[in-house]
């Protein structure tokens, strides 16, 4: 990995500056707090964003703007590659917003997180370290911030322990012990629930050999009962063979016997019948005898009768020349009575009046009795012509009555004759259903008679046959005998089969425990192995592992320790080693000597020498990761004198990597260096002056 470029934007103090990073050795120069660990910090960001307990939105957002952005762009395995990154400001907090990576000129828009994923996967660092809110393999491999170079050395021994085995992934195996006792927990669990299981399995195969003895028993009362009822059933079919025979005739008896009863019935209605008609006969013969007297006059009276109705019309007619001339009369005497009427008004009006309603001019009595006269006259022959009406109205009526009168005659004639006519059908009728009547009775004469006849016949066959229904009979009861011994052994037949049935299904059950018994013993075999490796032979193997290569990865982190504190420290009387825990060990002339009673050249020694030494070791050991071209120090000479400086030199030829950027503000560094950038900061803004 090679960093060609970054470009900040409202970053701590800078405000919109790109700088650009060359190959070999590169120095970040200028004076304190002129900015150049923020460039470090910004790389950082635009690596791996924003992480709690480490690197903050506060520590990077210039104070008082509300948004900045820093882009890397580096080399990566042939590959160019720009990420980028977003701070905002809201209210009292500042966040990262979504980024985005471009690769071989293909970009990529990603979440904070997921992009800290994907650089995770382009620089080849292991994924399971994603999820630590600390970039440890970028901090001891390519990047320490300068508070952090001692930091590792001042904790405690578990601490430092614990970094170096995550580090190096050693605790690893320290994890796959802690999950292979996991296992063996879920294994004994499993082992006694299989072994719960298992349990009692010669008894349940004892119990199946007991059932399929009973089963082979039940089968052989079976066959015997089978044998029975199969025996029965032939006598029964047998028995039932002669007992078609017997119902057969039975049911001629039965049918001659029924035939007996509706014939005698047949015969005792006819009887009835027969006295009924005759009583008929003699009611309807003395009825005739009665009515025969009168026959003789009802021609003469007939016909008389029947002259009387003749007149019927003609008197309607002269009835109806009555009634209208009466409606004439009325109508003259009605159109008379108010002529008469009116001439009475006028009579009255001129009387009472003294003046023309017309003209105004009074009326005179001469006028008046003038007017008068006349129509008294006009009263006096509308009275004579009213009372000569009445006098022909009541003339005619007399003779309408007297008409209506003779009409009422010839009704009661016309009664009279319809009595006559209906006295002469009912003798008719009385005749024919006489004679019907004896008809009647010479036929059920008749047929009482053959009745007779066929009763002696069917007596006769009923005789015959009365024997075999007695046969057929005792022959039905001895076979429902046989039927109900046969319908017992049957029963016997069902109940031994239900119990052959209720026991296969019992066998079938314990069969299938028997086969769950022996999967679960086998089962339990394989995982005992199983435990029994875990426990004796995977977990002892990873703790050796483990053993091995954290002694492997002490002697060769010790070796670097003590190559690159030699180089950093030509003093015969001081030496430096690691112990078991990772701890850096000085001695002067042979004594122990702690690491805060150094001086700060010797203490930047130890770290600078601890720090190239982690950064060997993780590189050796990550094949896969694309940093180990990379190393960024941050004032890595503090304290350090001039003889040291120039030993600083040899070490940095000595490491041969392809980009080294060295944060420092002494000038010495300036003569080993391959490129500079100076940094200044006028007015709270840092700016690139020099490169």
């Amino acid at each position: 990995m090679i960093i060609e470029f970054i470009h900040l934007q409202n970053i701590r103090s800078y405000v919109d500056e790109k700088i650009k990073f060359p190959a070999g050795s590169v120095l970040l120069e200028g004076d304190i707090g002129c900015g150049k660990s923020s460039i470090l910090l910004a790389i950082d960001f635009a690596l791996f964003g924003l992480r709690v307990g480490e690197l903050s939105g506060a520590e990077l957002l210039r104070h008082g703007k509300t948004q900045g952005s820093v882009t890397l762009k580096i080399r990566l395995g042939g590959c160019d590659v720009e990420i980028s990154r977003t701070l905002e400001r809201k209210k009292d907090m500042i966040t990262q917003s979504a980024g985005h990576a471009i690769v071989d000129g293909v970009r990529h828009d990603l979440t904070g997180f997921a992009l800290r994923f994907f650089v995770f996967e382009l620089l080849g660092y292991p994924v399971n370290l994603l999820r630590k809110n600390k970039s440890l393999l970028y901090r001891y491999t390519v990047y320490t911030p300068q508070e952090e170079m001692k930091a590792i050395l001042l904790i405690s021994s578990d601490e430092r322990t614990s970094i170096m085995r995550h580090v190096f992934g050693i605790d690893r195996y320290r994890r796959l012990r802690g999950n292979a006792s996991i296992v063996s927990r879920n294994l004994r669990r499993k082992i006694e629930w299989l072994s719960g299981l298992s349990e009692g399995l010669e008894e349940k195969e004892k119990q199946r050999v007991d059932m399929l003895t009973q089963g082979k028993e039940i089968l052989d009362e079976i066959n015997s009962i089978q044998t029975k009822v199969k025996t029965a059933e032939e006598d029964l079919a047998e028995r039932k063979k002669g007992i078609d025979a017997l119902e057969k005739q039975t049911q001629e008896f039965v049918s001659t016997t029924a035939k007996i009863t509706v014939a005698v019935s047949k015969k005792e209605m006819l009887e009835r019948q027969v006295l009924v008609l005759q009583k008929e006969s003699s009611v309807l013969t003395e009825r005739q005898k009665e009515m025969s007297g009168d026959a003789k006059d009802f021609g003469e009276k007939a016909d008389k009768l029947k002259n009387e109705i003749l007149r019927k019309n003609d008197l309607k007619t002269q009835a109806e020349h009555f009634e209208k001339e009466v409606r004439a009369i009325d109508s003259v005497m009605s159109e008379n009575s108010a002529r008469q009427k009116m001439s009475g008004e006028i009579v009255e009006r001129v009387k009472s009046i003294s003046q023309c309603p017309t003209c105004l001019q009074d009326v005179g009595e001469s006028h008046k009795r003038a007017i008068l006269g006349g129509e008294e006259i006009k009263i006096s022959n509308f009275q004579r012509i009213f009372s000569k009406l009445e006098d022909e109205k009541k003339v005619i009526l007399e003779k309408l009555a007297e008409t209506k009168k003779s009409s009422e005659k010839i009704l009661e004639c016309e009664r009279e004759l319809t009595g006559l006519l209906a006295s002469e059908n009912e003798i008719k009728r009385i005749l024919d259903d006489l004679a019907a009547k004896e008809k009647a009775l010479l036929d059920s004469e008749k047929e009482k008679e053959a009745l007779e006849k066929e009763i002696v016949m069917f007596k006769i066959d009923a005789e015959k046959n009365a024997e075999s229904s007695e046969l057929h009979v005792k022959a039905k009861k001895e076979s429902e005998v046989l039927d109900g011994e046969l319908s017992l052994k049957k029963q016997a037949l069902a109940r031994t089969l239900q119990q052959q049935e209720d026991l296969k299904k019992s066998l079938e059950s314990i069969e299938l425990e028997i086969a769950d018994k022996r999967h679960a013993e086998k089962q339990l075999l394989s995982i005992k192995k199983l435990y029994s490796w875990i426990e004796n032979q995977f977990s002892p193997l990873m703790e050796t592992i483990e053993r091995h290569m954290m002694g492997r990865i002490h002697h060769d982190f010790n070796a670097m320790f003590r190559k690159w504190f030699e180089m950093l420290i030509d003093e015969e009387a001081l030496s430096a080693r690691v112990d078991a825990t990772f701890t850096p060990i000085v001695e002067q002339s042979g004594f122990e000597t702690e690491f805060g009673h150094l001086s700060g050249g010797e203490k930047t020694s130890v770290a600078l020498a601890y720090r190239l030494a982690l950064n060997h070791m993780i590189n050796s050991l990550a094949d896969n990761i694309k940093t180990k071209d990379l190393l960024i120090l941050d004032e890595p000479t503090d304290g350090f004198s001039g003889e040291q400086l120039d030993k600083v030199r040899d070490v940095l030829r000595s490491l041969a990597l392809r980009q080294i950027i060295i944060v420092s503000h002494e000038e010495k560094i300036e003569s080993f260096v391959d490129n500079i950038i100076r940094i200044e900061k006028v007015g709270g803004e840092s700016r690139v002056v020099k490169t």
